[in-house]
This record gives structure tokens, C-alpha cells and sequence, in this order.
């Protein structure tokens, strides 16, 4: 009898585990490039981070639908973490700020076929959530997927003069 419950504990141990990798939880099959750019954005939406983005100047009660598209717009873009690109990974790390490894596209709402390895970065407004969604190819089901609830902030001094300067500048 002894046996037969071992077993039906490892094969539900086994199972929840298959389901968890199959809904894309665990860091465990995304490769590093993924979780560090999954790892950036999420750091930009900490509260303390979100209060120096001009999304919060631009969006006082901001739903994640409009903190996506701000995101994405010029002035969102400008914001985003430093890339690979801009400096090497070993200088990053020294600085201890999360990158953008070049390898690794952001793209809004839905997957872009013609973007191998990105982060899609969607919303829930009912829920209150961003989506992140990593994938190594777009045509494949996900690696990676995280929620996080979009806080609310409130500007930190001096954001919501800049983001008025770029407003009359026609940004």
C-alpha cells in the first residue's frame, strides 16, 4: 500500500511540474537572454521606477492598456532600459541596472513573426495587470510569462515638468 501512494505522489509531482513548464512559469527552459529582458521591464514597473516615467505625469490613474501604448510611443521608448548594444554586459552588471540584451526584441499586444527571440508586453485592464510574454520564436508556445500589477504612483519631482517640456516640444 506503501508503494502505491509513493507513486501516485511522484506522478502528481511530476505532472504539476510538466503543467507549470507547459504554461511557461519557470525560468528554468528560457534562455538568459529572456529572463534578463523580462527582468528589465519588470524593474521599470517597481513603483520607485514608475514614479521617475513620465507615464506617470502623462497618465495619473493609468490602465495598463495606456501604460503598453505610452511604452511603445516616443516618449515610452525613451525610457526603455539600456541595450547590450550601449554597453557591454560586463559593464551592466557592474552598475547593477538590468539591460536590454540586444538579442531580444520588446513588441506590443501580439508576437511579430518577423522577430525571432522578444518580450510581448500586453494588458488586463479588468485585473489590473501588464502581461509579459517570452518567446524564443513567435511561432512556438511561450517560455516565459509573468504578471504584474501596474502600481500607482505618483510623479517624483520634476517628471511632470519634463514630460510638459517634451509635450511643447511635439513629442
Amino acid at each position: 500500500m506503501m508503494r502505491i501512494s509513493t507513486l501516485i505522489s511522484f506522478f502528481s509531482a511530476v505532472g504539476l511540474s510538466i503543467l507549470m513548464l507547459g504554461c511557461g512559469s519557470s525560468t528554468a527552459n528560457a534562455p538568459k537572454d529572456i529572463v534578463q529582458a523580462m527582468k528589465a521591464v519588470t524593474d521599470g514597473l517597481k513603483p520607485n521606477q514608475l514614479s521617475k516615467s513620465m507615464f506617470s505625469a502623462a497618465h495619473p490613474n493609468g490602465k495598463p492598456s495606456e501604460y503598453v501604448s505610452f511604452y511603445f510611443s516616443s516618449l515610452g521608448a525613451a525610457e526603455w532600459p539600456a541595450s547590450s548594444m550601449e554597453f557591454s554586459e560586463d559593464e551592466m552588471q557592474m552598475t547593477g541596472m538590468s539591460f536590454l540584451p540586444q538579442s531580444v526584441s520588446l513588441v506590443a499586444n501580439t508576437p511579430d513573426s518577423g522577430k525571432g527571440k522578444q518580450i510581448v508586453i500586453g494588458a488586463d485592464d479588468s485585473k489590473g495587470i501588464i502581461t509579459l510574454t517570452g518567446y524564443v520564436n513567435p511561432g512556438q508556445p511561450a517560455v516565459l510569462t509573468k504578471e504584474v500589477k501596474l502600481p500607482k504612483v505618483k510623479p517624483a519631482p520634476g517628471v511632470t515638468e519634463m514630460y510638459r517640456s517634451n509635450r511643447q516640444m511635439g513629442m
